[in-house]
């Protein structure tokens, strides 16, 4: 039985409500109702307002209003009256026959999740008579439902009581992806880039997983540009054509700029190639430079090597790599250098687009850059698992989402085996979540901490003092030169409250309160910073200047990318 069927079928009914039996212009003593019995429909009964009343002239105009609106609940399939006098009063009977009860909702789909949100959004009516006008209130509730679930060219254009079974039975038209085409490859195939999205051909079309596959396909670093998709009509009504227009980044270039270490710049010469081995893997080449004396060094330099899905056929990421390279230390708040050589190794497993987990084993040799400093050589081979669970879509400039970070590094001991070098466990997590208060105001927070605990007590090594903040990235308003707070435990956090002031500028009100120390957590040893900032952004990340208060001096940080 169809919804609009049902609909035209009640008003014709309502022209024969009347029994012969009514006596009209007399005195109505009483009103008596039969026939309802499900609790809707009792409910439906009490909201209306009849013109009909005890005590009153029985009007037949005002009888065949009442029995409108009785019809008009769309619970009933008749209604009949008659007057009879019961011990000497004249009494209105309203006979009522209630539409068929819905025992089973059967959605038409083969897609479990559109079945499950139209079986949610008509489960309220289970058990309870047939009611045309209930049901188009659910189908239009239903397709807003689904549309905020990304099914955008879903229809429910059928629904069907069966009487027979009391089913009600809800059929489903969807659109169906028949093609997914990229304009503008040169150098990629597009195989590498369907693997990687979850809307395929074949798949019920689905905007909000569009969405991500095409931030997905921007995390990959091939483009300079992705468009938003342009749809087309397939080869059939109900199929659609997706295609996007894309700008290929180069893929083998070398490049020369300037980073920084802590408080110490470094010249480099980098170069990185696509496509070396396998489709999508990537090998890269960086060294430092840098400038002593007169004279120029190029004997640091770091080599890596990466296929995103490994062997292009298992969705696991593996990555080598190689190096020697000078990092910037503390021992007893002063900096200075050490030289780092050696190899990691490295596997990430995705468990779904917003948690990971990865395994590198570490195997590195370090040694002091200045005789002066009193640390002889020593070794690290380490075993790390990181666990990354992430929501947020624009990770240059976050504006909802959250972010867990955890880590654990494990050095010789690996349960029953050992692998040599200083034996040690370091354990550091971070929690930063961004939320939207309006369009062009952003609260972001984070809150991290961690722990590092040498086993080899004797052994004097640049790790002893691992957590170092104070300064730019960490905790603002104090000159990170002097590496104002270093030690094996550390915590802060961070407060933001960031404003759009157009589209490229935005401002920044922060706070910041945080502390590194060896053993006693005292809260009165803890530090704070704040001020404000401004943030300009480019393609390749905002440029940061912040001016800070500290407990006793003014700063002004400059940085790339927001610290969090």
């Amino acid at each position: 039985m169809n919804i609009n069927y049902i609909i035209v079928c009640l008003y014709i009914c309502s022209s024969f409500i009347f029994s012969q039996n009514l006596t009209i212009n007399q005195p109505i003593d009483a009103i008596k109702f039969s026939g309802a019995s499900s609790l809707l429909a009792k409910e439906a009964l009490q909201s209306l307002t009849l013109q009909t009343l005890p005590n009153s002239l029985l009007s037949l105009q005002k009888l065949k209003f009442d029995i409108n609106q009785i019809y008009q609940t769309g619970f009933f399939s008749s209604v009949t009256t008659e007057t009879l006098f019961i011990q000497n009063k004249n009494t209105l009977f309203i006979r009522l026959i209630e539409n068929s009860s819905i025992n089973t909702i059967d959605v038409i789909t083969d897609n479990d999740r559109i079945k499950t949100i139209i079986y949610d959004s008509f489960s309220s009516i289970l058990d309870s008579p047939l009611n045309a006008l209930t049901l188009e209130q659910l189908k239009q509730s239903a397709l807003l439902t689904i549309q905020q679930a990304g099914f955008d060219f879903l229809d429910l254009t059928n629904i069907v009581y069966d009487k027979a079974s009391q089913t009600l039975k809800i059929f489903v038209t969807e659109a169906t992806i028949e093609s997914i085409t990229f304009i503008g490859l040169n150098n990629i195939s597009t195989s590498i880039l369907l693997r990687e999205m979850s809307q395929q051909k074949g798949n019920i079309f689905n905007s909000l997983d569009l969405r991500k596959d095409r931030e997905r396909l921007i995390r990959l670093g091939y483009f300079n540009s992705i468009s938003t998709p342009e749809f087309s009509i397939g080869s059939s009504p109900n199929l659609i054509k997706i295609s996007f227009t894309v700008v290929e980044k180069k893929l083998n270039k070398i490049s020369i700029g300037l980073e920084q270490d802590q408080i110490r710049y470094y010249g480099f010469i980098s170069n990185r190639r696509h496509n070396f081995l396998l489709k999508s893997d990537l090998i890269s080449l960086k060294t430092q430079v840098q400038f002593e004396e007169s004279s120029i060094k190029f004997n640091r330099y770091s080599f890596g090597y990466s296929q995103p899905w490994m062997f292009n056929r298992y969705d696991i990421s593996g990555s080598i790599g190689f190096y020697n390279l000078e990092k910037q230390e503390v021992i007893n708040n002063q900096t200075t250098r050490s030289i780092r050589q050696g190899q990691t190794i490295g596997i990430k497993i995705p468990f779904s687009d917003n948690f990971s987990l990865s395994h590198s084993l570490k195997l590195e040799n370090i040694s002091r850059f200045y005789d002066s400093d009193n640390i002889e050589p020593y070794a690290i081979h380490s075993y790390e698992i990181i666990a990354l669970y992430d929501t947020i879509r624009h990770n240059m400039n976050p504006k909802q989402g959250s972010r867990l970070y955890f880590n654990i590094e494990q050095g010789n001991h690996l349960g029953f085996i050992t692998i040599g070098g200083l034996s040690f466990t370091r354990l550091s997590s971070s929690v930063s979540y961004y939320h939207s208060i309006s369009s062009k105001l952003v609260l972001a927070s984070r809150l991290k901490g961690g722990i590092f605990y040498p086993i080899q007590e004797s052994i004097n090594t640049f790790e002893n003092e691992y957590f170092i903040i104070g300064g730019s990235r960490s905790l603002r308003g104090y000159n990170e030169s002097y590496s104002p707070f270093s030690g094996r435990r550390h915590i802060l956090v961070n407060l933001e409250l960031r404003y759009f002031l157009s589209s490229h500028l935005q401002s920044v009100f922060f706070i910041d309160y945080g502390h590194a120390f060896n053993y006693q957590l005292l809260l009165k040893h803890f530090n704070t910073g704040y001020g404000m900032g401004l943030r300009y952004h480019t393609p390749i990340g905002p440029i940061r200047i912040d001016f800070a208060q500290g407990e006793s001096s003014f700063y002004i940080h400059l940085g790339l990318g927001h610290i969090f």
